[in-house]
Parts: C-alpha cells; structure tokens; sequence
C-alpha cells in the first residue's frame, strides 16, 4: 500500500508540502526509515544515511534536498529485505525477552516490532489521504 501510495503520487506532489509542514517525500521517507531501524536487531546501529546523504528523517525539522521517488522504491525494497530476513531470524524467546534498542521506551523486542508497523501504517494512510484529499483517485487498499 505504501509503494501505491509512492507511484501513484505525482512528479508536482512529490514536493508539495502538506499537514505538518513536510513534503510528501518527506513523510515517505520519515515512515521508511524508522520501520528500517526499528526493525534492527540489537546490535546494529540506525543507518542515518540510507542514501549517501545526511537527511534528518523527523518531520519536526526542515526538509534538505529531496530523495527520488526512484532512490525510496530502493530503499523501499531495501527494509522490506531487511524486514524479511530480522522476521525470519527471531525466535519467539528473543521477540518475548527485553528489548536493547531502547529500553526504555519498548518492553520488548515484540512490542518494538508492533509500534513500528503501526507507526508504517499511520504514514502510509496519512500519504494516500492527502493523495485523495487532492483528488488523485486509485485503488490503495492489498
């Protein structure tokens, strides 16, 4: 539903900036890049330049440059990877046992694991409403 969201959005909104003052590149990039590092394992460290640059991934700053819809489709496939290979390495002891990322914050790697997505899903639904809300209708919903 994402990447619908992602080529369904046209060259002139890729820029345009909505809601909270980012850019929809920028919302985009936000979703992927924390369900990226949220889905580390506990030794890695959060990869802050997925593509070669330094780009602040919150929304709460100022966009620098822009990313291309053809680099997130990469980076895209590039944390779905990812996503697949930490799934299939965990064991239902790790994802119940204590959580190094951030303890914090995440009981659990589980819970970690459950915020990430649910925090994908908020972004992928705030890209395709303001896609609807400008009247750029398609089918999001697999």
């Amino acid at each position: 539903m994402f990447l619908l969201a992602v080529e369904n959005c046209p060259d002139h909104f890729w820029t345009r900036v909505f809601g909270d003052n980012s850019p929809f590149w920028k919302e985009a990039y936000h979703a992927v890049f924390y369900l990226r590092n949220l889905a580390n394992g506990p030794s890695e460290n959060k990869s802050l330049t997925p593509f070669g640059i330094d780009l602040d991934p919150r929304l709460i700053t100022k966009a620098q440059g822009v990313v291309s819809k053809g680099a997130m489709n990469s980076f895209v496939t590039q944390t779905r990877e990812h996503v697949d290979r930490m799934f299939s390495e965990l064991t239902v002891a790790q994802l119940e046992g204590p959580d190094n990322y951030a303890p914090e914050r995440y009981r659990s790697i589980h819970h970690r694991l459950l915020y990430g997505l649910r925090h994908f899903q908020h972004h992928t639904g705030k890209l395709t409403g303001y896609l609807f809300c400008n009247g750029i209708d398609y089918d999001p919903w697999r």
